[in-house]
């Protein structure tokens, strides 16, 4: 099933053109890699997704017809925890919690049933034991474990993460991605921003972005010397 559809997506910023002519399909039960050099629009695309940027031509559905306002509580962004306040005075079940949010609305109290999801989200991240921490307190990684954790209990059918394993050690790394797999395996739609090639076979379909789509499909079929040299030629960039 098809959970995302792009086409013909052109987005500028001022008078330069950050993505031009965008077509991408994204389907359910698929974890998504996108690879780029810096500028590329990696993050501009994910944006325009979530309705972020004003793009000027195109169009992007969710689930064949539906547009991001009606499906708002659906797609999970979980952002670069660089841009996230780690200073700011609140534990990491409070942070779990506003996963719930979409669901209810900000002036409702969360139910029973919601902190028993914000419970099994915390779990499923493995930091159950770190819930009534501050998150001034956690390292690199646990930050990004809570925030998957946050992702996980809005209970969407779309994730987007932008650069999640940026400087998290190997072992973090690899309980991350038996997270992703698992949300995978019940049909969820994974749509990881990543800069890293030597992780690029791992996904089960990549883009090639740089501006333009250059490649779409399994890493084995577009992980060659012509996309390559095309996804990091600096001619694209002008």
């Amino acid at each position: 099933m098809v959970s995302l559809r792009i086409s013909n997506l052109t987005v500028y910023y001022d008078i330069n053109p950050i993505l031009i002519d965008v077509n991408l399909e994204f389907e359910s039960g698929k974890i998504y890699g996108i690879i780029g050099p810096n500028g590329a629009g990696k993050t501009t695309l994910i944006k325009s997704i979530l309705n972020l940027v004003k793009y000027e031509e195109g169009e992007i559905v969710f689930f064949d017809s539906m547009k991001f306002e009606n499906v708002r509580n659906k797609v999970a962004y979980i952002p670069q925890k660089e841009v996230v306040d780690w200073d700011f005075p609140i534990t990491v079940f409070e942070v779990v919690l506003m996963g719930r949010f979409v669901h209810l609305g900000l002036f409702k109290r969360p139910k029973k049933y919601d902190l028993e999801i914000t419970e099994k989200a915390l779990r499923a991240s493995n930091i159950y034991h770190l819930r009534d921490r501050q998150i001034s307190e956690l390292s690199g990684g646990q930050q990004q474990k809570v925030l998957i954790a946050r992702a996980i209990c809005q209970e969407a059918d779309i994730y987007l993460l932008d650069e999640p394993f940026t400087a998290i050690d190997i072992l973090t790394e690899k309980k991350l991605t038996e997270i992703l797999r698992n949300l995978k395996n019940h049909g969820k739609t994974i749509i990881i921003i990543d800069h890293d090639l030597s992780r690029a076979k791992t996904y089960d379909e990549l883009v090639l972005l740089n501006r333009r789509v250059i490649a779409k499909g399994k890493p084995s079929d577009v992980l060659n010397d012509k996309n390559l040299f095309e996804l990091y030629s600096e001619k694209l960039l002008v």
